[in-house]
């Protein structure tokens, strides 16, 4: 029987990447079916994994395989935006594991996006909207839409959120925002979050969302970037934190529903002129979303904005819609790996791996570790950009 050969990693590196990932040493160790000790041996430098069990670590980690070969460990600290979910001044120790993996993964995809933008002589369009937090949010909300370039007459043909995330998904894209989605995160952790900079910011959506709640959390992390405060969200305004963060998360919110459903849109539709009281049957709701594409909550957050619903009755039906999310069958289901590459990644990213490829920019094997896939499905992945996306 043949000995399994050794993969002669630097111990320091090694011991970096668990570090960077902050997955616990029994976690790891587990990972790679070895013992605590036996890893402590590889990452002293007293022993050497094999192959097989340093591709397992690297995968555990999210780094390169080739990382681990490295002189020294890499340069430079992956940015966490804060965590403004639950409670007050997230820092970076707060962050969860996973989340933490996929911010970094998310820096990583961003630089290689630029780098292939750089290697083809092109570069980012420079994402054109801005705010400031004492702004009028209505106005804030206007201006995004204009910068989206979303016309209202397109949307209220879209009647479906399906339709409309990949649209506003296409429209944030086109304008200069790298938009990824996670499917590796609960959603009770995590909808969304999003990462400032003056070239191609990102904003990440959790896959596991209904469509209509991730395009109110797409345009809630696109306000986040344009005040230049990204943020990890879960889109609340929880009493537990301090004034300022609830501040903004009340502004994103409200930005964010400004853009997807204008006021005067909605004030001019005859259902909602000719509505007497301040309560709404449920398919009167229903009708309104399906109109602007979005979820029920979000069309009664703005009725109650603008005086045509109570603070009482909004809290009950948002109560009740829980309760029907909460109860429904988990999505399940097999993706297919072009499909999921596509969906994960979007159309830009893909497409600008695809043709450094065709172009001799990159390798084959660089064209599917950036992908995600096997090189074989590179082929379908090319066919699948013409798709639907999932």
């Amino acid at each position: 029987m043949s000995r399994a050969r050794v993969a002669f990693v630097n111990s320091p590196v090694l011991a970096w990447a668990r570090g960077v990932s902050r997955i616990d040493e029994r976690v790891a160790a587990k990972k790679a079916g070895v013992t605590p000790d036996r890893l402590a041996s590889w990452e002293s430098g007293d022993a050497l994994p094999t192959i097989r069990q340093a591709r397992l670590l690297a995968t555990a980690y999210r780094v390169p395989f080739a990382t681990f070969f490295l002189p020294e460990p890499p340069h430079g600290i992956t940015r966490i935006p804060k965590d403004l979910r639950r409670h007050a001044g997230g820092v970076e120790e707060e962050v969860d594991s996973n989340i933490l993996l996929d911010v970094r993964g998310s820096w990583e995809r961003r630089e290689i996006a630029l780098e292939l933008l750089a290697s083809s002589g092109g570069r980012a369009v420079r994402f054109g909207f801005s705010a400031t937090i004492s702004e009028d949010p209505e106005e804030s909300g206007a201006r995004l839409r204009e910068v989206l370039g979303v016309e209202l007459e397109e949307q209220v043909r879209w009647r479906d959120g399906r339709i409309g995330f990949n649209r506003l998904r296409a429209a944030a894209e086109g304008a200069g925002v790298l938009v990824l989605q996670t499917s590796d995160i609960e959603l009770s952790a995590l909808r969304a979050y999003s990462l400032a900079a003056d070239e191609l910011p990102v904003v990440v959506v959790n896959r596991k969302d209904a469509y209509a709640a991730r395009s109110f959390s797409l345009l809630h992390e696109l306000a986040h970037i344009g005040l230049k405060s990204e943020g990890i969200c879960d889109l609340s305004t929880d009493s537990s934190m301090p004034p300022e963060e609830q501040q903004l998360e009340v502004f994103c919110n409200a930005v964010a529903a400004a853009a997807l459903i204008p006021r005067d849109a909605l004030l001019r539709l005859p259902d909602v002129r000719r509505h007497d009281g301040q309560t709404w049957d449920d398919a009167a709701i229903a009708s309104l979303a399906k109109t602007f594409s979005c979820s029920r909550e979000a069309i009664l957050r703005r009725l109650l904005t603008f005086g045509l619903t109570t603070e009482r009755f909004y809290q009950q039906k948002r109560s009740q819609w829980q309760l029907e999310y909460e109860s429904r069958p988990a999505p399940g289901g097999f993706v297919p790996p072009p499909i999921d590459a596509v969906s994960l990644l979007g159309r830009p990213l893909v497409r600008l791996v695809l043709d450094g490829l065709s172009n001799d920019r990159i390798t084959t094997s660089d064209a599917a570790d950036y992908l995600g896939v096997r090189s074989k499905h590179l082929p379908a992945i090319a066919d699948a950009v013409g798709a639907n996306d999932s």
